[in-house]
């Protein structure tokens, strides 16, 4: 009997859900699994709610808002909800789409409190509607320009110090392990000054020929560093210090601290320059305009032809990628000498 006891205690302690909610693995989840994780997690926010007479702010990502982007950009958001409202407790709720990644990045955002990684069949809707009651604050929070998304109690309070005409504050807002920032600077110490190129991107209108990249690092004089990942045409670069595919997302973010200047398109690496307020070139093609992404240090190359602006980002058909080939290398290069000899 106390043995039994002793495992309903274990079973209903909050640090003991908290962890288990932490440690809880896309493989193992099923419907069994979410409905012991419904339990669990509304344990948990009853023990922070009563015990801990904390009021809080639940943040959902959901596809296609999930990206590496959509995440960074909460920062100085983020920032400014802690110092206002400092009696709340904030928790990310990462869902599995992409769970891994942004469960990671959440982590290393200081201004959350809580982390947690929700199952893959987890419901939104059905979630919203049977758990509304338990959040004062509750909304899903996008980038910074989107602040109206926010409850206007909210979103009235951060306005006064965020608004799309400032420089945002990212500083604080991410941390790094030191075997991350010795990997950088080991790279710093061995080539001297280098510059990070980042060929990939997930959108596939936001892709530059890989032959104008062979190109472009061919004009450099500086050791030029390729992050990101291998795409299935596997391009074998020349001249330069390939690491597509041989760092963790820590440490290519590391690699862009130390870099001298970032040269790619509108993919995820990409944000970690808004968080070091990085010197970067951005070749955006005719995608998306630059305002939604621009910050006081990037150079954006925005193509403006009849379909400019287009937003269609994962559609292959009816596309010859003008908007990207009329970006030339040389047109890029001239950019990179500007900003080098300022």
């Amino acid at each position: 009997m106390k043995n039994f006891i002793s495992k309903i205690n274990k079973f209903f302690n909050p640090l003991n859900i908290y962890k288990n909610l932490l440690s809880y693995k896309v493989k193992n989840i099923f419907i069994y699994s979410k409905f012991m994780w419904n339990i669990k997690f509304i344990l948990f926010i009853n023990y922070l709610r009563f015990i801990k007479k904390k009021k809080i702010i639940l943040i959902l990502r959901e596809f296609p808002f999930v990206g590496i982007g959509d995440i960074i950009m909460m920062i100085p958001v983020l920032k400014e909800i802690k110092k206002i409202f400092s009696d709340y407790s904030i928790i990310f709720l990462a869902s599995n789409d992409y769970g891994a990644r942004n469960y990671d990045i959440a982590k290393r955002i200081p201004f959350f409190d809580f982390v947690l990684l929700r199952p893959l069949d987890f419901s939104l809707n059905v979630f919203l509607e049977r758990y509304k009651n338990y959040f004062n604050l509750f909304n899903i929070i996008h980038k910074y320009d989107n602040i109206d998304f926010l409850p206007k109690i909210i979103a009235n309070c951060i306005k006064l110090k965020i608004s799309n005409n400032s420089s945002h504050d990212f500083q604080e807002g991410y941390k790094f392990k030191l075997k991350e920032l010795e990997k950088a600077l080991y790279y710093k110490k061995k080539f001297g000054d280098y510059i990070v190129f980042v060929d990939s991107a997930a959108k596939y209108k936001s892709k530059w020929p890989k032959k104008y990249w062979q190109k472009l690092i061919d004009f450099q004089s500086l050791s030029v560093i390729l992050l990101g990942t291998m795409e299935d045409d596997k391009f074998n670069f020349k001249n330069c210090i390939d690491l597509r595919n041989k760092t963790t997302l820590h440490e290519a973010a590391a690699i862009i601290k130390e870099s001298k200047l970032y040269v790619g398109s509108v993919s995820g690496l990409f944000w970690f320059t808004h968080i070091f307020n990085k010197t970067s070139i951005i070749i955006n093609g005719g995608l998306e305009n630059p305002i939604f992404t621009r910050h006081s240090k990037s150079y954006h190359f925005f193509s403006k032809i009849n379909c400019s602006n287009c937003l269609d980002f994962f559609n292959k058909n009816q596309c010859d990628m003008k908007c990207m080939r009329i970006i030339t290398p040389k047109m890029v290069n001239k950019k990179i000498k500007e900003i080098l000899n300022q």
